[in-house]
């Protein structure tokens, strides 16, 4: 008992860095990557390879945000011209 109470103080004094990380898995359709030394699932993103963190999605919004939707018709636009010629 004694054991857990000074590993918990640890564990909130000191916590993993998640430093090593194993192989992106996929299961249940959920993609993650899991920290070797504490076990702790890290969501994934496998359309841009990198962890699904705070900045990641602050960035993803960002880049949402620059899109403009004039940009995304003429896109459309070009593909339904080049495949009537």
């Amino acid at each position: 008992m004694l054991r857990r109470i000074a590993n918990f103080i640890l564990d909130v004094l000191f916590p993993c860095g998640h430093q090593q990380r194993s192989w992106p898995i996929t299961l249940n359709g959920r993609t993650y990557r899991a920290c070797i030394h504490c076990g702790a699932e890290i969501p994934y993103s496998m359309k841009d390879f990198c962890d699904i963190t705070p900045a990641y999605l602050r960035w993803k919004k960002r880049q949402a945000k620059r899109r403009r939707p004039e940009e995304v018709h003429d896109v459309h636009l070009d593909i339904r011209e080049s495949s009537v010629v």
